[in-house]
């Protein structure tokens, strides 16, 4: 997954309003493992 693909999904899901008092904050995202032929990210949220 692309970091764009992957930032629109994560403020999707953390976006999507539930009725329990729980909000979630996008902080970061980092790549992980540079050096494999496919990209992982690491993301960072804040509850």
């Amino acid at each position: 997954m692309k970091e764009d693909t992957l930032k629109k999904v994560v403020s999707e899901i953390i976006n999507t309003e539930l009725d329990d008092g729980v909000s979630f904050k996008y902080e970061r995202m980092m790549p992980i493992r540079e050096e494999d032929e496919y990209n992982d990210f690491r993301v960072s949220i804040e509850a």
